[in-house]
């Protein structure tokens, strides 16, 4: 049986691909030695989907489909980037010590790494420092929108759980972010007081 979840529609924006994710889960070669892991993945599968998840039977890990959703800390943390961005011209960054100079380290969390299953971000090859992708900028600056909350596997996408379109306005709401995102420069501001403002 196959999950309904990766017969994604075609006509939704996804920019991450879930080849891997099929190719991981389903053989494309089939051989009498394969068909106990063949059916060991079937069974895994349809199980993934429960709220608590599943033991693996080949290996004992759990394994579990999480729902993941845009929120206004990512948002903040993207806004923060986009004025690194203009500020830096698009270079790859090191995230943390980015919200360390604005003093807002100990209010984003780690959420903001998500940002990555939207494709708003992306990760240097071999290092832990991240940059801002042209899909990110452009939902910072409110001209494009992501689905709601999207459904991850082993740190692929593969689905969504809430289709709903949101724009960077919807995640924050409050204040006008086009306002702010088309305003010069300015690495003092801080969009996490004015989130506590609203």
């Amino acid at each position: 049986m196959i999950l309904p979840f990766l017969d994604l529609d075609e006509n939704v924006h996804n920019p991450i691909s879930t080849e891997c994710y099929v190719q991981k889960l389903l053989p494309t070669k089939l051989s009498v030695e394969s068909d106990s892991l063949l059916h060991a993945r079937t069974l895994l599968q349809a199980a993934a989907l429960e709220p608590q998840g599943v033991v693996c039977p080949c290996c004992d890990q759990i394994a579990k489909v999480y729902p993941r959703a845009i929120n206004a800390t990512m948002a903040a943390v993207l806004l923060i980037l986009a004025d690194d961005y203009r500020e830096h011209g698009g270079l790859c960054v090191d995230v943390s010590e980015v919200l360390r100079n604005r003093n807002v380290a100990q209010r984003s969390g780690g959420d903001w790494a998500r940002l990555k299953y939207w494709g708003l971000i992306e990760r240097q090859p071999g290092r832990a420092r991240w940059r801002i992708t042209d899909l990110g900028l452009e939902f910072a600056a409110g001209t494009l929108t992501v689905e709601r909350e999207l459904l991850v596997y082993d740190d692929e996408v593969v689905g969504t759980s809430d289709p709903t379109p949101v724009s960077i306005h919807d995640c924050i709401g409050g204040f006008d972010v086009g306002d702010l995102y088309q305003r010069p420069t300015d690495a003092g501001v801080d969009y996490f007081q004015m989130l506590q403002d609203i």
